[in-house]
């Protein structure tokens, strides 16, 4: 992964101021390949912008390799927020690696139920998902996938499965790996300081925001709008072989 030049504690960094499920779309297995070069990416550019968010540690308190639905708890403010962002315009997609599984600490059913719980929970607030899409691959076990984070294979599908714009769409999670594929799609990418966000806020670069959860990005979506800018220089992503990660 490369090295991000560390930065102060400003909002905004930088600037003065795969196997997939879509639970509203047919499962689709797709062969696990190497992680596509950067120069055969096809990017996208129709429909609506979406809100592509992290699961665990920014929709849902982190409980590392959660596979207990009993564990699902919202993060504070999480249904109004996205609630908002679907009323500004937004398709929800939840994208997210699920190494617990390549690791075989628990199977793709508990990930399933885990999902369920959580569209539940959603649903009793008024939120609907439009889109799920997890990576349940490790490069450590199994070797590399085009769909792990930060890689963009998932978001490419989501964006054909549900005719998504990617580049005026939001990366949100509490990882590097959530935000950094707005460097290759566009869009904005947006660190959440929930989960292991606070730890990781000194990695961003240039252009991507920090929030302390997903009510204050919400409360910030005007700026958000306003200060988006176009990618310039797009950055090779590497896979992500944390061994502690997710």
């Amino acid at each position: 992964m490369p090295r991000f030049g560390r930065s102060t504690r400003l909002s905004w960094h930088g600037l003065s101021t795969i196997e997939s499920r879509s639970i509203y779309a047919p499962y689709r297995r797709t062969k696990k390949t190497h992680s596509l070069p950067r120069s055969v990416v096809s990017v996208p550019e129709a429909g609506r912008p979406a809100a592509f968010l992290d699961r665990d540690g920014t929709i849902i308190v982190e409980r590392q390799y959660l596979s207990d639905p009993a564990g699902v708890e919202l993060e504070r403010g999480a249904a109004q927020a996205l609630a908002g962002l679907a009323q500004a315009g937004y398709a929800l997609v939840v994208i997210t690696n699920q190494a617990g599984i390549a690791r075989g600490l628990y199977g793709p059913q508990d990930f399933e139920a885990v999902q369920a719980r959580l569209v539940e929970v959603l649903a009793e607030k008024g939120v609907r998902l439009d889109g799920v899409y997890h990576c349940p691959h490790h490069p450590d076990f199994g070797g590399l996938c085009d769909c792990r984070k930060p890689g963009v294979g998932l978001y490419l599908q989501a964006a054909d499965d549900l005719g998504l714009d990617v580049r005026r769409s939001l990366y949100i999670g509490d990882r590097l790996h959530d935000v950094q594929p707005s460097r290759v799609l566009g869009g904005t990418g947006i660190l959440v300081r929930t989960g292991y966000g606070a730890g990781e806020e000194s990695g961003l670069r240039r252009g991507c925001l920090a929030v302390d959860d997903l009510a204050e990005l919400l409360a910030r979506l005007p700026e958000i709008h306003a200060n988006r800018e176009p990618v310039t220089d797009p950055l090779p992503l590497a896979i992500d072989s944390k061994p502690h990660g997710a």
